[in-house]
């Protein structure tokens, strides 16, 4: 639910609700709903969604509490990474990303 959470996020620091920033922006309202449940948007409307906050479309899967200093080489990587999950179907994705919130909560657990 990474998409989600910085989307809030993005939607809260312009004092907007998710619904008002999809009307906003031409997108359709019911997409709210499918993010909300773990969808992630593609193509046209994930662009127009990184233009109209103004960030890159890799900043919407980026958690402003997870940001952190990356090498070159794995700055190199999150492009192709970002879209070979892109590619997969809704519920590989949703797979992909409860992977990576599990592994998140064994690094955090380990750090404390």
């Amino acid at each position: 639910m990474i998409f989600w959470n910085r989307f809030c996020e993005l939607c809260k620091e312009k004092g907007l609700t998710p619904t008002q920033m999809v009307k906003d922006a031409g997108i359709a309202v019911g997409s709210v709903t499918k993010w909300k449940n773990g969808s992630i948007p593609h193509g046209n409307t994930r662009k127009k969604i990184a233009e109209y906050f103004s960030v890159s479309e890799e900043e919407l899967f980026e958690s402003s509490e997870q940001k952190t200093e990356h090498t070159a080489e794995s700055d190199r990587q999150l492009p192709d990474i970002l879209y070979r999950v892109l590619d997969l179907s809704d519920e590989k994705q949703k797979e992909v990303f409860a992977f990576i919130e599990f592994k998140e909560m064994q690094q955090k657990n380990e750090q404390s």
